[in-house]
């Protein structure tokens, strides 16, 4: 899989190769995330498009319903029911578009005899232009949208450069013969071009107050981030196309994950009173999730999504600085769970990172388990004339290039001591 970027957001220039585990180092402010959230929107995106699309049509024509069927008079109980009922229409209607040769008649036969709703000429001829509206806008039009939608939820309505948003800004996913490709200008999609089908549900973790989130979100609801309500319904519901005999099938490829998680959070979860907690052992009642320490919600999070059955075969999981709040030790057993969660289960992962010491454990975890020839390495600099604007350089065989810009401050540090030392008597 290769994605190439251009002119998007900060990112000037990019082609980033995930085949396995992809680790994106850099300075803060290089656009390492950006990569992240633009694979993200893709995948999620296109994800179960045509339900996606039908889920559009579908909801706006319940909406139209609405209008004429649901009296806000009424009391709670037919308000319920009446709302189904719209539901139910808007099904029928939608299963059935491309066999009905008369939309009058099928429409009036529906909510006339099989749902017993009378309403006056008028308001009947409303609902039928209302209807055929809806079923009359393309899908490529819907789709459209879906992708703007979600890039600009990710990305804040931020996709071209703030600098230059009349120029066209580029991204393109190629999986073997086929690809994606997108053109954005001033915020907006404007060019799709589509070969391929993604059928991967992808996963962006970027950072580990995500769980605080889930936990209040009663009464502090996530905002209008695509991913991060992605990620409260893949926490609280199981995936339901991972039935039981694929969970028995990946139980024992699990085992190795499973004890290494254990090794930090030896713990199980419980839903009270519809709230995710966690059961720590030892302790006489479980935990809120705000109140986990904030290393130990990173592994709090992989556990559940293993368990609800998301970190799946050829999946695709992203990462973002998720070494952020954990101590040495748990950067090593993080590195060691990424890279067996590759080697068991064939997820392509990325992880954007600038710390060092977690680059190396990966480098040395992926060759422990045989994986290195499936990792690729990437340097995400500022352009040395335009500080606005970043490149992404392939490093895979000079990983040294980025040891060396993120050991710099640590070597101004001892030249800072030494020099200090040179005047001062320890």
């Amino acid at each position: 899989m290769l994605l190439k970027i251009k002119n998007f957001a900060k990112i000037q220039n990019a082609e980033v190769k995930i085949d396995g585990i992809t680790v994106i180092a850099g300075e803060n402010n290089t656009g390492k995330s950006t990569i992240g959230k633009i694979l993200y929107s893709m995948y999620a995106s296109y994800y179960n498009i045509e339900e996606k699309i039908y889920s559009e049509k579908k909801d706006l024509i319940i909406s139209k319903l609405f209008k004429y069927v649901v009296n806000l008079d009424e009391d709670l109980n037919s308000l319920n029911n009446n709302i189904t009922l719209c539901r139910s229409i808007a099904e029928k209607i939608i299963n059935n578009y491309e066999n009905i040769s008369n939309i009058n008649k099928f429409v009036s036969d529906l909510m006339s005899k099989d749902f017993k709703i009378n309403l006056d000429d008028s308001d009947f001829d409303k609902i039928i232009l209302d209807i055929q509206e809806v079923l009359d806008i393309k899908n490529d039009i819907v789709e459209f949208t879906i992708v703007e939608d979600i890039f600009n939820s990710e990305f804040n309505s931020q996709i071209n450069h703030t600098n230059f948003k009349d120029k066209k800004a580029t991204v393109e996913l190629n999986i073997k013969d086929k690809s994606l490709y997108f053109v954005f200008k001033n915020n907006e999609i404007e060019n799709i071009k589509r070969t391929i089908n993604l059928f991967v549900n992808p996963i962006y973790i970027d950072n580990p107050f995500m769980l605080d989130e889930l936990s209040n979100k009663k009464i502090n609801p996530f905002k209008a981030v695509h991913h991060k309500e992605d990620f409260s319904n893949k926490l609280e519901n199981r995936n339901s196309n991972n039935n039981l005999i694929n969970q028995t099938l990946t139980k024992s490829r699990l085992s190795k994950i499973i004890s290494k998680l254990n090794s930090v959070t030896n713990g199980s979860f419980s839903d009270i009173d519809g709230e995710l907690k966690f059961n720590i052992t030892g302790l006489n009642e479980p935990l809120s999730l705000t109140n986990l320490s904030n290393g130990l919600k990173t592994f709090v999070i992989i556990k559940r999504l293993l368990e609800n059955g998301y970190l799946e075969e050829n999946g695709l999981l992203i990462l973002d600085e998720p070494e952020i709040h954990l101590h040495p030790d748990w950067q090593l057993i993080l590195a060691e769970i990424i890279v067996l969660l590759n080697e068991e289960f064939s997820i392509n992962i990325i992880v954007n990172t600038h710390s060092p010491y977690f680059l190396n454990a990966i480098e040395v975890f992926s060759t422990k388990y045989k994986v290195s020839n499936k990792c690729n390495y990437y340097l995400a600099e500022l352009d040395k004339d335009d500080n606005t604007v970043s490149h992404i350089a392939d490093v895979t065989n000079e990983t040294s290039y980025i040891y060396d810009k993120l050991a710099s401050p640590l070597q101004k540090l001892e030249k800072l001591f030494y020099e200090i030392g040179e005047n001062n008597e320890f």
